[in-house]
């Protein structure tokens, strides 16, 4: 059967009755979102190019040459720190360190070689390794400093290892004299993490003042690290070795510490307390005319080259108890109060009151029961010279917190007595500065505590009593200060007013600090109380040269002074710490030119532990100073 042929006319017609196929344009914010997209990434690579070539371009020209080129940085050494007549305290030693290049031990894959290389020669673990890469940051850091101290021998061992990134350099490690000085100078350590955020001009091949001195003073003492160019060829050859710039030394610290001194106050308060068991005290000499710190002493101390051993000792001789600690000041508060009672008109020097050894406060609800406060010991009858002689709890119980009706008996000279109040007390803390710190140059200076009625009922739920100002009045219970701002407070009655910021700078780099200009800082001028100071200290005086004087174990010191005891429980009564403040000459032309503050904690024997370190330091001081003077 023959087929049929289809023409080409009829396959047009047939192809023309099926239907036609629609084509759909795309959505334009497919392109729009595409173009968005090129855009963005357009701008991106414009803006790293621009950071690259442009805002970066001096900082990424050095790390292309130093594919070929090293930089080397060469360690400043910091500035020495005298005593106030030249003799050393802190001096820099020549020592070897040992430095990794970054960029090379990532280019040779060398990071597993120097951790084992570390681990067996210097005890660093590869956490500790770790760490110190994690801290640096890699994009901005050359070098970081591995090992200090490095000896001969282990330099041997490293250069035998033939690790490119490796290198051994002369580098400057502090030297510190003697534990003696350590809570004055302070010591240094490699750079942390936060530190490096801190301060973006730091690397990890410095190193910076971690306390004392070292640390307040960090950035005089510092210096400017040096650069030096080691040219390359391709294969690693030395080609050259060019020095860009040197070096430049930090500035010298020339302090106001008597190095002899603080010897002697060391020896004789180590001596006393390890006598009796003891093993934390403070002492502080200062020149109260002017604020300079002559002697510092915190015990137990510890060696600054050797700072690790010291970490975990329970007695923590890291920290620094002249300035970080903060006591009850016992009756070494009294003559603030005794000034304040005066100025305020709550006493005169004529007013008496009869100690018999104790006062009774009845109890408001039940009148059979009454609360006692008791005298260390019966002192009959006594003034304001009296009383801070033989240093009468019942006399500043009574011009603190006044006295009820059943005890108005005891008063002589008045016909009754209100007392200062709690609020008048915290006026006159701060009067003297109690309330803030006193800026001395030394970190970590500790705040006072000032107690006050809304702040007791705050934390404990319980309102404000006569016995709690009867407490503070002596120095216990909430009261706490630190034993710098205690020494500044006397010095403003030995100046019969005038407080001065005390300091340990005597010269920086050649050049007097602000504090020690010919008129050192003046903190606060209370010259308006110089009649009241006058009556303070002749109380002062009657308790060392009095019979019946707390401080009279001094009395036979070759020149006058002033002083005031203190014995402080603390613990709930379970510890004692004794404390003594006192200055002379008393007598001097141009006022006392010597403040001693010393306080031991745990002293069994109370105050009687803190008078022969004060007077063993005073007699020294005579005869080493005030006579060689004269």
């Amino acid at each position: 059967m023959k087929s049929e042929e289809i023409s080409f006319d009829e396959a047009i017609a047939q192809n023309a009755r099926e239907p036609y196929v629609i084509e759909n344009p795309i959505n334009s914010r497919i392109f729009a979102g595409v173009l968005i997209g090129v855009a963005i990434f357009a701008l991106i690579a414009i803006s790293r190019v621009a950071e690259i070539g442009i805002f970066k371009r001096a900082f990424y020209s050095v790390r292309a040459a130093s594919n070929m080129n090293k930089e080397i940085s060469i360690p400043a050494p910091r500035g020495i720190i005298t005593d106030r007549y030249g003799e050393l305290l802190v001096e820099n030693e020549l020592t070897f360190s040992a430095f990794i290049r970054v960029s090379d031990m990532i280019k040779n894959n060398e990071k597993d070689k120097i951790i084992e290389a570390f681990r067996n020669d210097f005890g660093i673990s590869s956490e500790d390794f770790l760490e110190k890469l994690n801290e640096a940051d890699l994009e901005n850091v050359e070098e970081i400093k591995v090992a200090e101290d490095v000896s001969r021998e282990e330099t041997i061992r490293l250069n035998a290892m033939n690790i490119s990134s490796i290198s051994v350099r002369e580098d400057y490690k502090r030297k510190y004299k003697s534990a003696i000085f350590s809570h004055i100078t302070g010591y240094v350590g490699l750079p942390r993490k936060e530190d490096l955020v801190a301060n973006r001009k730091l690397n990890l091949i410095d190193t910076i003042g971690r306390t004392g001195l070292e640390s307040h003073y960090n950035t005089d003492l510092q210096g400017v690290n040096g650069k030096e160019l080691i040219y390359e060829d391709a294969r690693g050859k030395l080609k050259d070795l060019q020095k860009v710039n040197g070096p430049r030394p930090g500035k010298d610290l020339k302090t106001t510490i008597d190095a002899d001194l603080q010897r002697y106050f060391y020896e004789r308060l180590t001596h006393h307390t390890n006598l009796r068991g003891q093993n934390s005290a403070v002492g502080i000499a200062l020149d109260p005319r002017n604020g300079e710190i002559l002697s510092l002493v915190s015990l137990p101390s510890f060696d600054a080259n050797n700072v690790g051993e010291y970490l975990a000792i329970s007695t923590h001789p890291l920290f620094n108890r002249a300035v970080s600690g903060t006591y009850n000041p016992g009756s070494t508060i009294k003559p603030l109060h005794a000034v304040a009672a005066l100025h305020e008109g709550v006493i005169d020097e004529k007013v008496q009151f009869f100690s018999r050894g104790y006062i009774e406060i009845p109890n408001p609800y039940n009148p059979d029961l009454s609360s006692k406060f008791v005298d260390w010991k019966p002192h009959g009858w006594v003034d304001i010279r009296s009383a801070l002689a033989k240093s009468s709890n019942i006399f500043f119980y009574a011009i603190a917190g006044g006295l009820p009706p059943n005890e108005s008996w005891i008063i002589n000279g008045a016909s009754k007595i209100n007392g200062l109040g709690i609020d008048r007390l915290n006026e006159y803390w701060r009067k003297f500065g109690l309330d803030k710190k006193t800026g001395i140059d030394l970190v970590g200076e500790a705040n006072s505590f000032l107690p006050n009625p809304e702040e007791k009922e705050e934390r404990t739920k319980q309102i404000w009593r006569i016995g709690d100002t009867y407490n503070v009045a002596i120095g216990q219970g909430d009261i706490s200060i630190n034993p710098i701002q205690l020494a500044d407070y006397f010095a403003g009655i030995a100046n019969k007013g005038k407080i001065y910021k005390p300091h340990i700078a005597l010269r920086l780099g050649g050049e007097q600090t602000q504090e020690s200009a010919e008129k050192p800082e003046l903190l606060i001028d209370l010259s308006e109380f110089a009649q009241e100071f006058r009556e303070v200290e002749k109380g002062m005086e009657d308790s060392v040269y009095e019979p019946y004087g707390t401080s009279k174990l001094i009395s036979d010191l070759p020149f006058k002074v002033a002083a005031k005891t203190g014995t402080a429980q603390t613990n709930f009564n379970t510890r004692t710490n004794a404390l003594f403040v006192g200055y002379g000459p008393v007598d001097a032309k141009n006022g006392p030119e010597i403040e001693i503050v010393v306080l031991i904690e745990n002293a069994k024997e109370g105050s009687l532990n803190a008078i022969p370190v004060a007077k063993d330091v005073l007699e020294w001081y005579h005869k080493n100073r005030l006579t060689k003077d004269n």
